[in-house]
């Protein structure tokens, strides 16, 4: 016993600091996720110590804690792994059915918190002499099904964060595989009586906190195996025909009204671009290189210094450095070697040429 809670303990110790290690310096999308992955494991792990140690009963208000944590963390782990594979369910309202599992599983859990105090140890003495299929066995079972359901949506979706045959995926991946599998197992297993529902969250704990300490000591040691198997899966996506099946006019009009509302955000990169449009940025891309024949700076350009240009003939009071700053640019000299490329003059000579006739030309 004292072997597993000390497994239990340093495995909520290190799901700790990779939840909290994700916000340290800008936080993303997908650190932001991994951070709640990470929070959702050490609660759980939390959670089955307590049962495994015969301590839940002096924390009865935790009773049943477990199926809201199980059915987040199915739906987490997809959109984590979605959004490492660029195709971000949590953006998109048409996948807003992510959400109803987490949902369904705080309503199943509602209902034991009204209980008494009394009651809910009752309920937990109950459990720990018998597991009744219903509802506690059912509730398991869904739990069980709804991650294994991601896990099979997961690769169903992204096939390619799985076929990269190199050591990094061999040494992530199956971590990963094998600290999953073990979990569901665990969760079948719990089904069966009592007395293997305590023996499977013991030794099933001991298992999983030590793959998952592996797994941490492993990215602390070599952090470059993330980023390179990260940057396999990019680099996977980059060759990828990202418009089979998109419609091009359409998509060039989405792309085309979104930059005239948007351009003269001076914040604005291709991945916020692409949130704007509902597309993923290398579908943003491959339009503006195969169809438009432009980079993305360029494709702002076209908006961007037309805007200026009006600016610099009408507005003789403005500096050229408040114009670049208002049409979105935050360089000056970009502005400059942007503005001079497509008219062939800097915006002094533009505005000293086009200008009103009755304006001074404004010092920078």
């Amino acid at each position: 016993m004292s072997f597993t809670l000390f497994c239990t303990a340093s495995s909520i110790g290190a799901a700790l600091v990779v939840a909290i290690a994700q916000w340290l310096g800008k936080p993303t999308w997908g650190r932001s996720i991994l951070s709640v992955i990470a929070m959702l494991y050490a609660a759980l792990t939390w959670y089955c110590g307590r049962v495994f140690s015969y301590t839940l009963i002096d924390s009865p208000f935790w009773f049943m804690a477990y199926v809201p944590i199980l059915f987040s963390l199915g739906p987490f782990l997809y959109i984590y792994f979605c959004h490492i594979g660029l195709n971000r369910p949590i953006q998109n309202k048409k996948n807003i059915k992510h959400i109803i599992p987490i949902i369904l599983g705080i309503v199943i859990y509602t209902p034991f918190l009204s209980l008494s105090m009394s009651a809910k140890k009752n309920k937990i003495l109950e459990l720990y002499t018998s597991v009744p299929f219903w509802p506690y066995g059912l509730l398991s079972l869904i739990c069980g099904i709804v991650i294994l359901g991601y896990l099979l949506g997961i690769i169903s979706k992204q096939p390619n964060l799985f076929r990269l045959d190199t050591p990094v995926k061999n040494k992530l991946f199956k971590g990963f595989s094998v600290f999953q599998i073990g979990l569901i197992a665990t969760l079948m297993l719990s089904l069966l009586s009592s007395t293997t529902l305590v023996w499977a969250l013991e030794w099933g704990t001991s298992l999983f906190g030590l793959i998952f300490i592996f797994i941490v000591a492993i990215q602390l040691r070599h952090p470059e195996w993330v980023a390179a198997w990260v940057g396999e899966v990019a680099a996977q996506y980059e060759s990828r025909d990202y418009l089979a099946g998109l419609e091009i006019p359409e998509a060039i009009a989405k792309i085309n009204s979104t930059a005239a509302e948007i351009y003269s955000d001076p914040e604005l990169s291709l991945q916020k671009f692409a949130e704007e449009t509902g597309l993923n940025k290398y579908q943003i891309s491959q339009l503006l290189n195969q169809h438009l024949n432009l980079k993305f700076n360029q494709f702002l350009a076209e908006y961007r210094i037309p805007a200026a240009e009006e600016q610099l003939r009408t507005l003789a009071w403005k500096t050229t450095l408040a114009i670049a700053m208002d049409v979105g640019y935050n360089s000056y000299a970009t502005f400059c070697a942007h503005f001079k490329a497509k008219t062939g003059m800097s915006p002094q000579a533009y505005r000293k040429k086009y200008g009103e006739s009755t304006q001074t030309n404004p010092s920078l």
